[in-house]
């Protein structure tokens, strides 16, 4: 059922020209390299959350599957998560633009194409 719906949802979109699927293929020209950049703020963030929330560094755990997190009653509620996560894509919108600017600008550097 999920991948039904998605391939509706890319035909009917395929042949959009609105300035929020502009701004959706930014995020697609450079899927990977987005990852990486969002992977690292996020955790940064989250970092900084603890330690605003009074943690100290020897209160995070480093367990798998832990990324750093302390115990329980830490972290956000589910409308900032939401938050946090509309301004990382703002945020990173304009970096995503640039590099691929960049990658299109420099076809001849071939590793790009996987960033």
């Amino acid at each position: 059922m999920t991948l039904g719906v998605m391939f509706l949802v890319l035909s009917i979109s395929d042949g959009l020209k609105s300035r929020l699927a502009e701004i959706v293929k930014v995020f697609g020209r450079v899927p990977f390299f987005y990852y990486l950049i969002h992977l690292y703020l996020i955790h940064s963030l989250m970092l900084i959350i603890m330690f605003i929330q009074g943690y100290h560094w020897s209160d995070l755990s480093f367990e798998p599957f832990r990324f750093g997190r302390a115990g329980e009653g830490s972290g956000i509620g589910l409308t900032s998560v939401y938050l946090v996560w509309l301004s990382v894509v703002a945020l990173l919108y304009p970096l995503c633009k640039w590099f691929s600017n960049y990658k299109s600008a420099h076809k001849e550097k071939f590793f790009l194409r996987y960033l």
